[in-house]
C-alpha cells in the first residue's frame, strides 16, 4: 500500500484493503444488505489502463466520496507510488513537468492526499483521504503514463455517516470503527464481510440487535501492528463513509475511580439522576452507545456523558455497548430507580463581546433544562472577581432567560436582538465591571449552595459572536460542549447553533 499526499510520497507503509464490492462466497445474497453499489467501468481506457469510479458512476458524475479502481488492459501497469491525483486540468507545460518528475510549487499545491492498495480483481485502487470537492475537476496522471484519467464531481453526494470510533485526535485501536448516521438516516440493518489485503472485515449494525440502526461496526478481522492504516469503503448501507483512513495503535485503557454517589457500571462509572444519566469511561477514550434511544459518543478521560430521556423517580434499564481504547468490547446492563426531581438551570450562552456598547449590550443565557420550574429566587451568578444574586423569576421547564443588567440596550442593528418576548433577568450588573473578553469561569449556584452550572472561561469570538453551548444537557466538563455560535453570531433567548 502506499500513501501519497501534500507534498511528497510515504512509500512502504502497510494497509488493510476493503474491497466493498467483493462479499466473502459463504453468505446468502441476501444477507448483504450493508453492501456498497460496484463500479462501472471507463470504456475509453485511456494508455491501456481503465479505470471506473466505486460507488458506480460515470467518470464526470463522480461522488464526493469516491474510489477509482484502476485495471490493466494491454498496457504498462501504473507504479502504485508514482500515480498522482491533481485538483483542476493538468496542461501540457504541467504533463511535461509531470514526466520529468519536476513537479511546480503551483501543481504540488494540487496534489490530492491519497491511499493505494491492490485490488481483489489484481488491478490497483487509489481512495482520496479527503471528499472531493463538488464541481470541481480531477486528473489522475502518472510520469510515464501522462494523464491517465479525468473526472468530474457532481454537485450533491449522498448523506455522509460520522465518524465515532476511533477518536480523530487521538491514538486509538483501529480494528473496530463506528460510523453513525444523522438522525433520521437509518442503515440497511444486514450484516455483510469484505475482504481485503489482510483478509475479512465484518460489517454489522451497532449494536448488532438493533432493528433500525443508525451506527454501523466495522471490524478488522486480520491482527494489525502499530501503524497499519485501514481504508474504510466509501459507502456503507447506502450512505458515504469520511474517507480519512484509520491509523492503527496500542492503547491500553486507563482505568476510571468511581465516587460517590457514582457506582460501577462496566469499564466505567455510572451516576443516577433524576431524568438523566451520567456516565464516566475510561481514558483515554472510549465510546459508548446506550439503549434505550441510541444515545451516546465518544468519551474522553475526566469528561462527562449524560444520558437524558428518563421520568424521575420512576424505574428504568440503561443497556450499554462500550468499545475501548485498545478495541475490546464491553456490554453492560443495569434496572433500578431513577433519583427524585433536581433542579436543571444551565448557563448556556454567553455574549461578552457585543458590537454595540459594552457591558449594556452583554447577556448571559440561562435555560431550564429539567422538568419541573425553578424559581430563581436565592440563585446567584457568579465570576471569578463578584457574586451576582438572582430575583424571584420562575423558569418553566425548556424555558430560556437572558441575564441583562438595569441599563440593558441592545443595538438592533449592530447585535443579534432576542425575541420580543424574551424573559430579562434584570441585575445591577454581571461580574464587577461587565463580562471580560479574555474570558471567566461562570458558576451558577443554587440556594443551597451547589454549583447547577459551570460556563467555562472561553475568550470571546469576534464582536458579536456568543459562546454556546451545543446542547442544553451536556456535561460541565465536556471541552466539546462549547463553542463559537453560528451566523448569525447568536441567539438570546433561543436554541443554540455552535458553528463547526
Amino acid at each position: 500500500m502506499t500513501r501519497r499526499g501534500g507534498r511528497g510520497f510515504v512509500p512502504g507503509l502497510v494497509t488493510l484493503t476493503l474491497a466493498c464490492t467483493d462479499p466473502l462466497p459463504q453468505r446468502p445474497k441476501e444477507s448483504t444488505g450493508f453492501a456498497a453499489a460496484g463500479t462501472s467501468s471507463d470504456p475509453s481506457a485511456p494508455n491501456g489502463v481503465a479505470v471506473a469510479l466505486e460507488p458506480r458512476a460515470p467518470l464526470d458524475q463522480a461522488e464526493p466520496v469516491s474510489w477509482l479502481r484502476l485495471t490493466t488492459q494491454g498496457g504498462t501497469a501504473p507504479a502504485p507510488e508514482e500515480l498522482s491525483l491533481f485538483v483542476g486540468e493538468l496542461s501540457a507545460y504541467h504533463l511535461g513537468r509531470l514526466a520529468r518528475r519536476d513537479l511546480p510549487q503551483t501543481l504540488l499545491d494540487r496534489l490530492v492526499p491519497v491511499e493505494t492498495f491492490p485490488s481483489l480483481d489484481g488491478g490497483l485502487i487509489l481512495a482520496p483521504s479527503v471528499p472531493l470537492e463538488p464541481a470541481e475537476i480531477y486528473s489522475l496522471a502518472s510520469p510515464e503514463l501522462g494523464l491517465i484519467a479525468a473526472l468530474a464531481v457532481r454537485d450533491a453526494g449522498r448523506p455522509r455517516l460520522r465518524r465515532e470510533w476511533p477518536p480523530s485526535d487521538l491514538p486509538a485501536s483501529a480494528r473496530r470503527a463506528i460510523y453513525c448516521a444523522a438522525p433520521g438516516d437509518l442503515l440497511e440493518p444486514v450484516p455483510f464481510d469484505v475482504e481485503g489485503s489482510r483478509g475479512p472485515m465484518r460489517v454489522e449494525p451497532w449494536p448488532e440487535d438493533d432493528p433500525a440502526p443508525r451506527c454501523a461496526s466495522l471490524e478488522v478481522e486480520a491482527p494489525l501492528a502499530p501503524g497499519d492504516v485501514v481504508v474504510v469503503p466509501p459507502v456503507l448501507g447506502g450512505l458515504a463513509v469520511p474517507p480519512t483512513p484509520l491509523v492503527h495503535a496500542e492503547v491500553a485503557p486507563d482505568p476510571v475511580t468511581c465516587t460517590a454517589p457514582e457506582e460501577g457500571f462496566g469499564p466505567g462509572c455510572l451516576r443516577v439522576l433524576d431524568d438523566r444519566l451520567a456516565v464516566r469511561g475510561p481514558g483515554p477514550a472510549s465510546h459508548w452507545l446506550l439503549a434505550p434511544g441510541s444515545a451516546g459518543g465518544l468519551v474522553l478521560a475526566g469528561e462527562t456523558l449524560v444520558i437524558p430521556g428518563l421520568e424521575p423517580a420512576a424505574p428504568f434499564s440503561v443497556r450499554a455497548w462500550i468499545t475501548l481504547s485498545d478495541g475490546a468490547r464491553v456490554e453492560v446492563e443495569r434496572a433500578g430507580t431513577s433519583g427524585p426531581v433536581e433542579p436543571h438551570v444551565v448557563v448556556s450562552e454567553v455574549l461578552a463581546n457585543a458590537v454595540g456598547a459594552e457591558p449594556q449590550a452583554e447577556w448571559v443565557e440561562l435555560v431550564n433544562d429539567g422538568t419541573t420550574a425553578v424559581d430563581l429566587a436565592g440563585w446567584t451568578l457568579a465570576d471569578a472577581a463578584a457574586e451576582t444574586p438572582l430575583p424571584a423569576v420562575v423558569l418553566a421547564p425548556g424555558a430560556f432567560a437572558l441575564v441583562v443588567t438595569d441599563g440593558y440596550a441592545p443595538d438592533p442593528e449592530l447585535d443579534v436582538a432576542p425575541p420580543a418576548d424574551a424573559t430579562l433577568i434584570r441585575v445591577a450588573a454581571l461580574g464587577q465591571s461587565g463580562l471580560g473578553n479574555a474570558g471567566e469561569l461562570l458558576r451558577l449556584r443554587s440556594p443551597d449552595g451547589l454549583v447547577r452550572s459551570r460556563f467555562p472561561a472561553r475568550a470571546a469570538p469576534d464582536p458579536g459572536v456568543s459562546v454556546a453551548r451545543r446542547s442544553p444537557w451536556l456535561a460541565d466538563d465536556v471541552a466539546g460542549a462549547f463553542g463559537p455560535h453560528a451566523p448569525p453570531g447568536a441567539s438570546p433567548g433561543l436554541p443554540n447553533e455552535v458553528a463547526e
